[in-house]
């Protein structure tokens, strides 16, 4: 399997609150190639700006933070607060794990305090499932050699849709990536 990493959340800033210093050992101490995936551009992101104009903002400040690890950014176009399991989208994102071929993804906590995240961690789920699947039909692309391995980050407050506290099940010592993981946070001025 290939040493890639692709981070599939919904909006653009989970990766780098949820999981960028993971990502950043992967890439800098292992030399792991990285993806950053968002479900939305976050075009309901902003109590100021119009949805478009908050979409380009954030899209660039995605593809800025990525950069900061030589990752590659990717958007897959679905609405803020709209984010659906169903075919059109997991076709989407399961192109999209067939193009990456990663070996690992980074998802949202299958419980968390937004649907966009629950749904989108569903999504990720299925499409793992799926990219090996040569009967399942999400375009041109050719299914992978086996399922990728899949962990999902801790919710971003730590509880569920209940406020009940989720214990991860593995904790991993980002310190000696943490001025990466903030320089990648930097990028997100909006």
């Amino acid at each position: 399997m290939s040493q890639t990493v692709l981070s599939l959340l919904a909006h653009p800033d989970d990766a780098e609150f949820l999981c960028a210093g993971v990502m950043a050992r992967l890439v800098h101490e292992h030399g792991w190639k990285a993806h950053l995936a968002t479900m939305t551009p976050g075009d309901c992101g902003s109590v100021q700006d119009a949805p478009r104009e908050i979409s380009s903002t954030r899209r660039a400040e995605g593809e800025a933070a990525a950069r900061v690890i030589d990752a590659g950014y990717h958007c897959l176009e679905e609405r803020d607060l709209l984010v659906f399991y169903d075919a059109p989208t997991l076709k989407k994102v399961t192109a999209l794990i067939r193009r990456l071929k990663p070996s690992l993804v980074l998802t949202h906590s299958p419980q968390d305090y937004m649907m966009d995240h629950e749904m989108t961690s569903i999504l990720a789920r299925a499409a793992c499932f799926n990219a090996p699947i040569p009967n399942c039909d999400s375009g041109p692309e050719e299914p992978l050699h086996e399922i990728p391995h899949l962990y999902y980050c801790d919710p971003i407050e730590g509880k569920n849709q209940f406020g009940e506290t989720i214990q991860p099940g593995t904790l991993i010592d980002i310190s000696n990536v943490i001025e990466i993981k903030e320089r990648m946070l930097a990028c997100h001025a909006s």
